[in-house]
This record gives structure tokens, C-alpha cells and sequence, in this order.
């Protein structure tokens, strides 16, 4: 199986986690709390542990200047979620307040970058072992994304068709962020913006976590923390087994 094939079939699966949690907010289905949070949880501790073994070092291997940009990609991130998007939750409720538009604008941008991060992540990372984890680091974090913006839509636009294709939007969002790696890679300056690329997406993956675990532990911190560090064991068992 060619690199950019087995990129493709990772990418498209994990825009199914965004579809699977649309669909399951306007079909009026809920997932179980326990199982949302052991997925984020999950989810969290690989990606947050990735972005450490894997795309920092990454990246200043290239140059070591480039670990300014793990500052700037968790600071997009940042501003995201908390400056244009300042009703953003990570939760999977339905959103019962008002949202005016620009709230509704600001979150949705906020997913959509967040989505275009992923995709790239996972189309990024040159070894396959990696990028299988990274994929499964996200995925974990797909099904919740997808039942957040489905929800936040349906309470704003009261449309199941349009909280459906909010979902769809940010999985497209998803696969437009991993064809843009796919089509810089054929280029000279593959090698100088991969560099830069990997800081970034090793930021966005570190406010990521950050978010995760705050919204896990809100709920009962000593239980899903232990699924954290099993996130975690996976990733630094991988990167010790392929070293």
C-alpha cells in the first residue's frame, strides 16, 4: 500500500468519527457519558504525548528555531477558542441557550481550524507506526467534536439538516488540511515548511489535551485519568519499540 494511499484511508476514517457524532445529536441519541469520556481521555494522553515524542523533536530537527511556532499553534488555538469562539464547551449536551450569530460563526471557525489541523497531523507524520497512533489520538476526539458541533448547530439554526452538514463541513475541513500536506510534499520547500508545520500542529495538539482534560476532569479526576495515562503508556511504549 503506497504512503499517500494508506494517508487517505486514515484521513477519510477518522472524518467518520465527525459524521457518527452529527448523526447520533439529530437522531436524538446520546452517547453514554462514561463512554465520551473515556474516549477524550484516551485522546488526549496520546496526543498530548505524541506531540512531546514525536513532533516537537521532529521539528527542531529541522531547525531548532522552529520551536517558537509550538507557542504559536497553541496560541491559535487559543484565541479559537476562547477570543472568537467565547462559547465554546467541550461537552456533547445540547445547547440550549440562545446563541447569537457571532458566537455561532466564532465556534464554527474554531472547529473548522481545528479540523484542518488534524487532518494535517495525521498526513504529516512520515512513520506509519506514528501516524497510526496520532490517528488514533484523534479519532478519540472525533465522535465528541462531531456531537458538539451538531449540537451547538441544532440549537442555533433548529435545522437537523443543517446541523448535519455543520458535522460534514468540519470533516471536509479535515481532508482539505491533509491534501494541503499531500500537495506540499511535492515541492523543494517540503523539508523547511514540514519543520515549521510540525510545531504548529504539536501546539494545536497541546491546547487540544489541555481542553480534554479539563472537560474530563470536571467530571470524576482520578477515575479518567488513569485512561490518560494509558494514552500515554501507548504512545511512549511505541516511541521506545520504534527508536
Amino acid at each position: 500500500m503506497s504512503n499517500t494511499l494508506y494517508i487517505v484511508i486514515l484521513v477519510l476514517m477518522a472524518t467518520l468519527g465527525n459524521i457518527l457524532g452529527s448523526l447520533l445529536i439529530i437522531r436524538g441519541k446520546r452517547m453514554s457519558e462514561n463512554r465520551l469520556y473515556v474516549l477524550s481521555a484516551l485522546g488526549a494522553g496520546l496526543i498530548l504525548a505524541i506531540s512531546f515524542l514525536e513532533l516537537i523533536p521532529e521539528s527542531i530537527s529541522f531547525s531548532e528555531s522552529n520551536i517558537v511556532f509550538v507557542l504559536l499553534g497553541f496560541g491559535l488555538m487559543y484565541f479559537f477558542h476562547n477570543v472568537v469562539s467565547s462559547h465554546f464547551n467541550y461537552g456533547h449536551e445540547v445547547h440550549k441557550q440562545k446563541l447569537n450569530l457571532n458566537s455561532w460563526k466564532g465556534i464554527f471557525i474554531g472547529m473548522l481550524s481545528h479540523s484542518f489541523f488534524d487532518g494535517a497531523a495525521i498526513a504529516s507524520v512520515l512513520e506509519p507506526d506514528t501516524s497510526y497512533l496520532l490517528f488514533l489520538g484523534v479519532i478519540f476526539h472525533k465522535i465528541p467534536e462531531g456531537l458538539i458541533i451538531a449540537s451547538i448547530s441544532l440549537a442555533y439554526h433548529h435545522s437537523p439538516k443543517r446541523a448535519f452538514l455543520a458535522g460534514l463541513y468540519v470533516s471536509i475541513s479535515t481532508v482539505l488540511g491533509a491534501l494541503t500536506i499531500v500537495f506540499i510534499k511535492q515541492f523543494t520547500i517540503f523539508d523547511y515548511a514540514m519543520g515549521i508545520g510540525f510545531a504548529i500542529i504539536a501546539g494545536v495538539f497541546i491546547h487540544v489535551s489541555f481542553t480534554l482534560l479539563t472537560f474530563v476532569h470536571q467530571v470524576d479526576k482520578r477515575k479518567y485519568s488513569l485512561f490518560v495515562l494509558t494514552g500515554m503508556v501507548i504512545s511512549v511504549a511505541n516511541y521506545y519499540i520504534n527508536f
